[in-house]
């Protein structure tokens, strides 16, 4: 991220894990277990209700603790997709804008393909497996009269459901509900989850009132059977990198070494063990 020469791209360097009640406290537990059980260095560190609100003075008043987890930042995803595309133009790269319809006849002595659910589209006999989720997302901009947004993630599990704020310069970004799409084309936000997100959220960050909400989106992610990306070469021109899920920027230092080791030895895929101990 240093290299990009972009340091708004970076949002928040810490992220706060915060329950609603003492089942929420438990779920939170459990996982911090599970992450401990299979190695992961998490670093994180348990917090009592009164810790949580020293290091975010504008939470609920009643959460009842949580984790911090130090290090555990997050970036502006838009502005990181500006600065990636000006480093590849810089380094040479040049950003092609077309319709695709067979691979086999694009130029290049090698191809990526990483189209998300588009690529079984891409491949003969599709990819079996390759889902959609379904998952709104809404943006929020501070008013003059707003407390400002958080300093850190903050990750709610808030009365049995999942919540996350993100802060970004003007404002912040909730998100994200989680459901199976009806189809590639179920593109329209619901109701019910924009209502889940916005009760949730200004439970847990009251300020979030006076926001103005200036964008309210829904997608669909490409998830995998087993939630870990489908990497591997498909011929000796082709790799495949598809099924990150809600975890594609996340994921992308690994999927590129991954790429690059498939590009470099001509295997055809990565051992999905390691893929997930990364």
């Amino acid at each position: 991220l240093r290299r990009l020469g972009d340091p708004a791209v970076t949002v928040a360097h810490d992220t706060l894990l915060v329950a609603g009640s003492a089942a929420d406290r438990a779920d939170l537990d459990e996982t911090m277990a599970c992450a401990q059980a299979i190695g992961a260095d998490t670093g994180a560190l348990a917090q009592t209700a009164a810790q949580l609100r020293a290091a975010e003075p504008a939470l609920a008043r009643t959460p009842a603790g949580g984790y911090l987890l130090p290090g555990e930042g997050a970036v502006d995803n838009r502005r990181l997709l500006e600065a990636l595309r000006a480093a590849l133009t810089a380094a040479g790269g040049e950003l092609v804008r077309q319709t695709v319809t067979d691979p086999a006849e694009l130029p290049g002595d090698q191809i990526l393909l990483a189209a998300g659910l588009d690529s079984a589209a891409l491949v003969p006999g599709g990819l079996p497996g390759l889902r959609g989720e379904k998952g709104e997302v809404i943006r929020l901009r501070r008013t003059g009269w707003s407390v400002p947004p958080p300093r850190r993630v903050i990750r709610g599990r808030w009365h049995g459901r999942n919540v996350y704020l993100v802060p970004r310069i003007d404002g912040l970004v909730l998100g994200a509900t989680q459901y199976e799409a009806h189809d590639r084309e179920d593109r329209l936000p619901q109701a019910g989850g924009v209502l889940d997100l916005l009760t949730d959220a200004c439970e847990l960050f009251p300020g979030l009132r006076t926001y103005e909400i200036s964008e309210v989106a829904a997608g669909i992610r490409p998830m995998s059977p087993d939630g870990l990306p489908m990497v591997r070469r498909l011929d000796g021109r082709t790799v495949l990198a598809v099924g990150h899920g809600r975890n594609g920027i996340a994921l992308a230092p690994g999927t590129a070494a991954q790429v690059m080791t498939l590009l470099d030895q001509n295997t055809t895929e990565c051992d999905r063990r390691e893929r997930k101990s990364r």
